[in-house]
């Protein structure tokens, strides 16, 4: 019997022993398998990570896209608000200067109607011998103050251009305003004469 139970208690070691080992073995195989899990869990955290890292640097892209997109937009509206607004200072200033020519225009037409007229009707007075010996003196002087007047006001124009060009420089000092008076005097008294009116001047 002793026997008997030394055996068998030796072949319950032997089992328990491989009882043991065969539970080792599972916890070990079972370890692995749970560390196999966590490293899948461990690369898919990584790879969430790379993906949300990549739409983030990716988004942030797209922002500084958009925002250089919108500046360079906005830049480019001001330089054509600029530029329209240039424009129109612009297109203001050539209609103002153009109302300014025509004005002038009509300006000088009026003055020089005077004095050529009257030269005219002057001249056709020689040319048909309709003059009175007695008054040929005087029509010539009429006829002289005339080309005067003219000439005068020829080169009042050319002083006004040469002013608007920069060309001409303005001297300021007294001025002989009897002397202007009776150039004005001069120039229309032609006119009067056409017109058989008597020009009174008087200066106190």
């Amino acid at each position: 019997d002793s026997l008997f139970n030394f055996d068998l208690r030796n072949k319950i070691s032997e089992l328990q022993v491989m009882f043991d080992l065969k539970n080792r073995d599972r916890e070990i195989v079972l370890l692995n398998e749970q560390a196999k899990i966590q490293m899948l869990k461990l690369e898919q955290e990584e790879t969430r990570r790379f993906y949300l890292i990549f739409g983030i640097t990716g988004l942030i892209l797209l922002l500084l896209a958009l925002a250089s997109a919108y500046l360079a937009k906005s830049r480019s509206q001001n330089i054509i608000e600029s530029q329209r607004k240039d424009l129109q200072t612009l297109n203001q200033k050539l209609q103002t200067s153009i109302e300014e020519q025509n004005r002038l225009f009509r300006i000088i037409s009026h003055d020089l109607r005077g004095p050529m007229g009257t030269m005219k009707e002057l001249l056709n007075l020689i040319v048909q011998g309709e003059v009175d010996p007695d008054d040929s003196s005087k029509i010539l002087q009429s006829a002289s103050q005339s080309a005067n007047s003219l000439y005068r006001l020829i080169e009042n124009l050319f002083s006004w251009a040469r002013l608007r060009t920069g060309d001409h420089e303005v001297h300021t000092g007294p001025v002989d305003l009897s002397r202007v008076i009776h150039e004005v005097q001069e120039l229309m008294q032609g006119i009067c004469d056409q017109k058989d009116l008597t020009l009174n001047l008087e200066l106190k």
